[in-house]
């Protein structure tokens, strides 16, 4: 343990070494967070940028936490009593993790399948087979 109760932590994220400071309480729910956060905002700007953390006192100010959110499309950490306790984002960046989601899914459901059955079909063969059936 360290000073604060804060545990430092190194982890893999995207390839890259990086340094994380956790708290012990709920520290594996906010790495994953973390690295989400990483992952997407690496996937749209090309490096990697900390997350923000900010305590639940600054959701007074709500106009500044709203322009905080749009502005870098990225979620925000709030902290209570030091400990991760929720997560806030605009619209826009909630509707990509969405969909984000959605096609992890898919392509896990299809890994799965694939797994399963073993069979693996050429897209291009299969399309064209589409097309036939249903448009002619």
């Amino acid at each position: 343990m360290e000073k604060n109760n804060l545990v430092k932590h190194e982890s893999i994220v995207n390839g890259k070494k990086v340094k994380i400071l956790r708290f012990p309480k709920h520290h594996y729910a906010l790495e994953k967070r973390t690295e989400l956060c990483y992952n997407n905002v690496q996937n749209r700007q090309g490096g990697i940028v900390m997350p923000r953390i900010r305590p639940i006192t600054d959701l007074r100010n709500t106009n500044e936490i709203s322009e905080a959110c749009h502005a870098r499309q990225e979620p925000i950490f709030i902290t209570k009593n030091g400990y991760g306790d929720m997560v806030i984002m605009s619209i826009e960046t909630y509707e990509q993790l969405a969909e984000n989601s959605l096609i992890d899914s898919a392509i896990a459901e299809a890994e799965l399948e694939y797994q399963k059955q073993g069979v693996l079909l050429d897209a291009a063969e299969t399309l064209a087979a589409l097309r036939r059936k249903h448009i002619g």
